[in-house]
């Protein structure tokens, strides 16, 4: 399961369930219309395959910012993990 919750407009996205090879179309297609300095809330994200991983690095190296990460997600996400 998978879900993009918020208003792009408040300038804040909870992105909750699995980002997979499956769903990162979805929250691509939800970010190319958000406005910039749209933050997205990763609380609720329970599993990320390297597809989702590559998807989450390229939001972030477009300026997205990150919030609430877990400790795994954290680590795919910086610049000197392995991709």
């Amino acid at each position: 399961m998978f879900a993009i919750r918020g208003e792009s407009a408040s300038g804040l996205l909870m992105v909750a369930g699995d980002l997979t090879q499956a769903t990162v179309g979805e929250l691509d297609r939800v970010l190319r219309g958000a406005p910039s300095g749209v933050q997205l809330d990763l609380r609720e994200l329970r599993q990320v395959d390297s597809s989702g991983t590559d998807c989450l690095r390229r939001w972030q190296d477009a300026g997205v910012r990150m919030r609430h990460m877990s400790p795994r997600v954290s680590l795919l996400l910086r610049p000197e993990s392995p991709r």
